[in-house]
């Protein structure tokens, strides 16, 4: 399937489809430390927190079908495979 710029809604739903989706994984990290002062001395603290979240997203977002430029595609080959690609522009010069 080979699709150039879709306005369409109902065109992108369909190509959006075929495309499908995959998982978006985010990580974040934070970390701390701190300190106090007692009279038995100094004591420290630290800490380290780490979460990991996963969501479904469309591989390729509908609203950017609507925005390809000019001569762009996407395509969805044999096996799966997504790929972005433009067609090359022939001029013909005379001499």
């Amino acid at each position: 399937m080979i699709a150039l710029r879709v306005i369409d809604g109902q065109t992108q739903d369909f190509i959006v489809e075929k495309i499908g989706e995959t998982f978006y994984k985010q990580a974040s990290r934070s970390h701390g430390s701190g300190n106090k002062t007692e009279d038995h001395g100094l004591e420290f603290s630290g800490n380290i927190s780490e979460s990991i979240s996963e969501q479904r997203v469309e591989k390729f977002p509908k609203d950017l079908l609507g925005k390809l430029p000019d001569l762009q595609y996407i395509a969805l080959l044999a096996g799966g495979k997504l790929m972005k690609g433009r067609i090359p522009k022939v001029t013909m010069t005379s001499h």
